[in-house]
Parts: C-alpha cells; structure tokens; sequence
C-alpha cells in the first residue's frame, strides 16, 4: 500500500477569517509592522495616512533599516510561522503576527511591500478579499540605488479620529524601552490632530514614572520580585502612584495619562484601563495595562497601580497571544506569578485604605448595631446555628480576653453573666487578607471585617443610617452560616470555603474601590 505526503493547505476563506479572529486592532497591526522594522535594524519608521476618494485610509509604513531579500519577502509574506532563527534583537515569536495584521485591518484592498536589500528591490503584493486572498504575487529583484529599507502600502483602512489619538498616545508608552535599545530610534504617526494631514514626531515617556524620585511619584517603595521558568529569573514590579504628587511635580502626567482631546468624559490622571500588568518583551511593552491584573476582570482595576514582567522573547510564548499586544497569562498555568501579582494588589489595596480604630462614638454605634443584629438575627433562624457540633466545629475558636482582676473594697467577687449573644461584628485592621474572618466566643459567632479592605473601609465604615448596617450585618451573617452548612453538607475543607471568601472579597472590590 504507497503512502503519500501531503502539506497542508490554507483556503483563502480561512486566512482571512482567522486572521480577523485574533483580535489585531489597527493600533496592533501597526504595532506588529514597526516591530519588524526596529528588530530589522531600522532605527526610523514612519507611517503616514491619506484619504481615499470613496472611503477609508491609505496606510504606508515606511523604514530605514535592511530590506529583505526576494527570498526572504516571499516567505516572509507566504508563510505563516517561522522556524527560522530570528535575529538577535527581534521581538518576533510566532512568525504570524505581521499577516494577520495586514489582513485584519485591509477591509478588502490590497497590500504591496516594497523592498530593497544590498541594491536589489524587491515587490509583493495581494488581496485581502476572500475571495482572492491566497495568492501573493512577488516581483524579481532588480538592481537599485535606492538606500535599504521596507515600504508597507495598505489600502481601505478604516479609522476615526479618536482611535488616531489613541494610537498615538499608547506608542509614545509602548516604544519607551526602546530608547535604551535602539540608538537615535524615532517614530513618526500621523497627527491625529489634523487626521493625517501631517505626521507628528512620538516622544517617548515612561509609564512607570522613574523620571521621578520615590518621594515625588509614589506613597510606597517601589516592590520588586522575582520568579523562575526554565532557569530564568522574570523580574515583577510593583508601582504605586498617587495622583497628587504626580500632579504636582515637575513636568506632571505624560501625555498617555492626559485627558483625550477627542473623548468627551475623558480625564487626566490614573484611570481604570491605563491600570494592569506591563509585560516588557525587548524594545517595547507588549501590554499597556488595559486593566488586566491577569484576572482579567474588573475588581482588579486599582486605577493608580501597574505593574512591570520584564519576559526574555524566548518566553513570551507562554505570555503572549499570536497578537502579542494581548496577553495569555490566564490559560499559562504559572501559579508562582499569580501568586506574586494577587499579593501586590492587595497589598496596594491595604495601603489605600489604611484602616483607623473606632472612637468613642463609633464604638458606641457598633455596640447599638450589634444588639439590633442579634434580635434581628435571632427572629429571622429562630435556632442558633452554632448549637450544632458539626457546624461549630468547622468555625475556629475565638481566644477569650482575659478577665481583669478584681478591685475595690468588697469581699465579694464580681459575678459575669454568660451572654446569650449570637453575633457580634467587630472591626481590625488585617492588612491585604479578604474583608472579614470568622471565629466562634462559645455558641456566639464572631466577624472581623478589615479595615484594609475597601469595601469595609470605602463602604461599611461610611454607612450613616444604622438601619443599612444592620441589613449589610445580616448579608455577612446569612452568607458565612450558609456556607457553614454547605461545608458541613459538601465535605470541603477549611482550605476551600477560605478560597470562596477570598474569590467573593475580591469580586467586592470592583464596587468598592476608589480613586487615590
């Protein structure tokens, strides 16, 4: 029986719908195309736009760097994935990133690259309609004087002013590690100000704001730390701002956290998507925040906090999407990072709300609310939970207060009431641990809510009318007793049903939490 081999093969429908479906953004695309030119020695890249007369964009990305061979463009255009070795300074991972950019933001038009390498220039070029998108046609080489260099000429791009402005202030951030890589690098995007008309020069800025001393940009050391893979330690930062200092120092916000001219309700400052995870790959952020504290959910946007992975590329597989400006730190397994970034921002948290004792008059309040919730409790379940050995047993036991010594003149001692008591809410500063802990004093149950926590601190702790305390007071009750009995039904551990506070008092800091 003869066997055959066959290659497979790519249908024109697939390219164009699979290169839509990983998500590139024009300010992506163009990301991929200006990381090429700068990993293929260019140190200027200049991308221009102009009108088309029915609609839509002309886009042209222009370099200075080495050009590519016929060879090297056909396979470089034809080839999706690399197995090549890149070269040294390339921020290149999957060999795929630059196609499905073209495709992704060409709404059925044409790309032509221009390229001339050692005095020979090169052309490819194809469609971007489905109906015609697999094939590319490449022009022999031909002797030139031009100098090297790559031109990207992509038709029927469709932009609005405020994505131009957009683009244009996330580069100025994204490339800022460039400057310490790349020698006289320089950038040039079309001003969204005039919406193309004329091209603008990016100055670069640090998002970290390490311009600036310690005690001018932020209200905690800067936290570093570290975690392994493969033998290669990946350095994690931590950077906390605050607002004010920023504001008031020299230069004050960069321009990336400056009020958009063309978003009506945009503000200066640190905002909810200028917040998250930076993760640097060689000359520039693949990351820009966006809000992703890897979570990828909204109660781990803690508006003035960002932090820096500083990833080798021969890692960034395990961090990166085939769109490398989105990240996959979700799906990587890499608990010890997790680990580290859950502990920074709740770390971050509790130094925002840094938590104070009651007075006097608080006290007294919490000693009203704590009679209230025991009536109230006590006529809502009739029988006191903690009566059942099972459910007691699972609750750690509260260590009593020691009883004063008896003073003054009587021979005869005090006597204590044993209290009938089934709840009591206290208040202690607990540092970056879930909103409330549990404990048992005899059959009465006892919740610690923290301080350090914003729902407590940004919500409880600002509750006026004694009535909405009393009603939060019974939520806390019901909901630790329901899951009381759950872990006696289910047969979890105690390890677990922390797991479930934790998860819900990190789900509560997407309401609770409020701009430094």
């Amino acid at each position: 029986m003869a066997t055959e081999r066959k290659s497979f093969q790519l249908t024109s429908k697939y390219i164009t719908t699979s290169a839509k479906a990983q998500g590139f953004s024009l300010e992506h695309a163009l990301t991929e195309f200006i990381d090429n030119s700068y990993s293929n020695g260019a140190n200027k890249v200049e991308v221009s736009m102009k009108p088309q007369r029915r609609n839509g964009y002309t886009f042209q990305i222009t370099d200075n760097g080495n050009g590519m061979s016929p060879e090297v463009l056909g396979k470089a255009i034809t080839h999706i994935g690399y197995d090549d070795q890149y070269a040294k300074n390339s921020v290149s991972v999957y060999g795929a990133g630059m196609k499905f950019g073209m495709f992704a933001i060409c709404e059925q038009g044409t790309v032509t690259v221009e390229t001339v390498n050692n005095g020979i220039k090169s052309q490819a070029s194809f469609s971007t309609h489905p109906s015609s998108a697999g094939h590319v046609d490449i022009t022999s080489g031909r002797k030139t004087l031009e100098p090297s260099g790559t031109t990207i000429t992509i038709s029927n791009v469709q932009i609005k002013q405020l994505e131009l402005e957009h683009i244009c202030k996330n580069m100025s951030v994204r490339y800022f590690p460039a400057l310490a890589l790349i020698p006289d690098i320089e950038l040039h995007l079309p001003d969204y100000k005039t919406m193309g008309a004329t091209n603008m020069k990016v100055e670069f800025e640090d998002p970290l704001y390490r311009h600036l001393g310690d005690e001018n940009a932020t209200y905690v050391n800067i936290i570093p730390e570290e975690f392994e893979i493969d033998k290669d330690i990946i350095p994690v930062t931590r950077y906390s701002f605050v607002n004010e200092k920023i504001e008031s120092s020299e230069g004050g916000f960069i321009a990336w956290d400056s009020k958009l001219e063309f978003a009506k309700h945009s503000k200066t400052g640190f905002t909810m998507n200028r917040s998250g995870v930076f993760i640097k790959i060689g000359f520039r952020y693949a990351t820009i925040g966006d809000g992703d504290f890897i979570f990828n959910s909204a109660q781990m946007n803690y508006n003035n906090l960002r932090i820096e992975i500083d990833i080798p590329v021969h890692h960034a597989n395990k961090f990166l999407q085939i769109n490398k400006s989105k990240s996959q730190l979700q799906k990587t397994g890499l608990d010890k990072l997790q680990d580290i970034i859950k502990v920074m921002t709740r770390e971050h948290q509790s130094e925002r709300c840094p938590g104070s004792a009651l007075d006097v008059e608080q006290q007294k309040q919490l000693d009203e609310l704590n009679s209230m919730l025991n009536s109230a409790v006590k006529k809502a379940h009739h029988a006191n939970i903690l009566e059942l050995n099972d459910i007691a047993d699972t609750i750690p036991e509260e260590t009593p207060q020691p009883r004063k010594e008896h003073q003054g003149g009587t021979k005869f001692q005090p006597t204590f009431k044993k209290s009938d008591d089934w709840f009591e809410l206290r208040f202690e500063d607990a540092g970056s641990l879930p909103h409330y802990r549990a404990s048992r004093l005899n059959k009465k149950l006892i919740i610690s809510l923290n301080n350090n926590h914003p729902y407590v601190s940004n919500y409880l702790r600002k509750l006026s009318d004694i009535e909405a305390q009393k009603l939060e007071g019974i939520k806390l009750y019901s909901h630790f007793t329901g899951l009381s009995k759950a872990r006696v039904l289910e047969q979890f551990d105690n390890l677990a049903m922390q797991k479930v506070i934790e998860s819900e008092s990190d789900e509560l800091r997407k309401f609770f939490t409020t701009e430094a």
